[in-house]
């Protein structure tokens, strides 16, 4: 989308500590060997946050929401997005 938009397109990137994802997904039950086949992947889908323009970290979800919107809203103003 990048490529073929350029700056139209900006990238958001959400995330949790490590930690914290564990944590979350043993508080869903998961299977131990279903973490860890997740977690197994988190430093390569890490890598890709700095290409992106922003970053959020998911610790509360209420607050992320808030963080994203008024960023969307900065790019709102801007006129960046098509409002038809």
């Amino acid at each position: 989308m990048k490529t073929l938009y350029g700056d139209n397109v900006i990238r958001l990137f959400i995330y949790a500590d490590r930690e914290t994802v564990r944590k979350r997904q043993q508080e869903l039950g998961l299977a131990e060997e279903d973490i860890e086949r997740h977690m197994s992947h988190y430093e390569e889908e890490m890598s890709y946050m700095p290409k992106c323009e922003h970053a959020f970290e998911n610790i509360d979800i209420g607050h992320t929401t808030y963080e994203i919107t008024n960023v969307l809203e900065g790019y709102l103003q801007r006129d960046l997005v098509d409002k038809d």
